[in-house]
């Protein structure tokens, strides 16, 4: 991919948990879609900006309503090859964070994205700068807004839920039984069971590999060897991270952190 990709939908969505390798910005023009970060839950609001970077776990569910948005996904090495100094404008988006704009500054971002929408569909000997300097702006834009005001949006309040996803996600590397989580939090078996399953639409033990799969991607890609990748995301064996990676990535651990290889879904 040279460049980005930007466009503006308007329609129903419904994204499975999934991941990527590449920077994701999605900016809600209408409320009501039910995004997960990880675990956090967000009710999307007008002129709200998700920031993804490469690896997050998350998905989308419009609940059959249209979800008006633009969506703009580009990789670190877009900026760093051809514009080198534009790359600290990323490094706000290191880890998952919302952006609440104000209407004057949704307006100036919404000319950005149109701006950068005409840019990538020019091509010629000067595309690749044109888009690397479109793509710029945007970033320094939103470091800009996002140092100066409009801290991170409230995720939903889940209650339960809340605490129980935050703490799989801060202790993933530890064993994490269903029976050790119903005791930590007060709950019976199937009340845990169906809280995750109805808030994030997948069984704990799904949610759990995703998590894993997804830092063990992260671990990888970042130069982590192995066996480091496998004790860092929970995997209760060698054996057993080589044999779930290779079945839900389609590439062994090895081959994933010498060559990038990647699959946008896991498999389940």
């Amino acid at each position: 991919m040279d460049g980005y990709i930007i466009k503006k939908q308007n329609s129903a969505a419904v994204f499975d948990t999934h991941l990527h390798d590449l920077y994701e910005i999605n900016f809600a023009l209408s409320a009501g879609t039910q995004i997960i970060i990880e675990n956090q839950i967000y009710e999307t609001k007008p002129g709200e900006v998700f920031l993804f970077p490469p690896y997050a776990f998350h998905q989308l569910d419009s609940r059959g309503m249209p979800y008006e948005r633009w969506v703009l996904f580009f990789r670190k090495q877009t900026l760093s090859s051809e514009m080198p100094s534009l790359a600290p404008a990323i490094e706000g988006l290191k880890k998952p964070r919302v952006l609440k704009l104000t209407t004057e500054q949704t307006n100036t971002f919404c000319r950005l994205l149109e701006a950068a929408e005409a840019e990538s569909r020019k091509k010629d000997s000067f595309s690749l700068f044109r888009n690397v300097c479109a793509l710029g702006r945007l970033l320094i834009f939103l470091a800009e807004t996002g140092a100066k005001t409009n801290p991170a949006s409230e995720s939903v309040p889940q209650n339960e839920i809340g605490a129980v996803l935050a703490y799989i996600s801060i202790h993933l590397a530890e064993p994490q039984g269903i029976d050790l989580l119903c005791r930590r939090f007060c709950m019976s078996r199937t009340k845990f069971c169906t809280l995750i399953r109805r808030s994030i639409g997948m069984s704990y033990q799904e949610y759990l590999l995703h998590l894993r799969l997804a830092r063990a991607m992260e671990c990888l890609s970042g130069g982590m060897s192995v066996t480091d990748s496998a004790e860092q995301s929970g995997f209760p064996s060698y054996a057993n991270f080589i044999r779930t990676f290779k079945k839900h990535v389609g590439v062994t651990p090895y081959q994933y952190g010498k060559k990038g290889k990647f699959s946008e879904k896991i498999d389940k």
